[in-house]
């Protein structure tokens, strides 16, 4: 037990270590195009984006942990299956002499517009709190995507730090350069 317990916090050591390299290439990356600040307000602006990125990526673990949860609930599949039950339906019915590529295409054209009209129709229903709720739910799918990223850094060792380093570096002048 005390081995899992040693080596879990290992990695989130070395998770958040990545972050901070990736923070470190970010921040000089827009010092390449960015105004020219004293190194006090680099490293200011260096531990703000690592906080900002720690906790995107805590947050990101929580939301991990509940949307894992929430798709093991009994409910969806059952949801899921009768989605699936209506889609064949509907593609029985419509597919015809289409090949599937251009089946899809037309359910894309389809499903899309009746999307954008389902949530702007919420707009006005709900107003506000839809707004949030969008909001809230786009900032735990970007905290995730976060979570996943350096997640997947399990790798110890300099170079795997040099190499987020870079990454941050490239996203940062990418960033001041727009």
């Amino acid at each position: 037990m005390s081995a899992d317990i040693s080596r879990s916090l290992k990695q989130y050591t070395f998770k958040f270590g990545t972050i901070a390299s990736a923070s470190l290439g970010i921040v000089l990356g827009l010092a390449v195009f960015g105004a020219r600040l004293t190194l006090s307000d680099y490293a200011e602006f260096w531990f703000l984006i690592t906080i900002c990125l720690s906790a995107a990526f805590i947050m990101g673990l929580i939301a991990d942990h509940l949307f894992g949860g929430l798709f093991n609930a009994p409910i969806f599949p059952k949801f899921g299956s009768a989605i699936k039950k209506v889609r064949l339906s509907i593609e029985r019915r419509f597919k015809g002499d289409r090949t599937d590529e251009e089946y899809r295409r037309v359910e894309n054209g389809i499903f899309v517009p009746i999307g954008l009209m389902v949530l702007v129709a919420m707009l006005f229903v709900v107003g506000a709190w839809t707004v949030e709720a969008f909001i809230i739910l786009l900032f735990l799918w970007l905290a995730r995507n976060v979570f996943a990223t350096f997640n997947a850094s399990t790798d110890y060792g300099v170079g795997r730090l040099i190499v987020w380093t870079c990454a941050g570096f490239v996203f940062g002048l990418f960033v001041g350069l727009f």
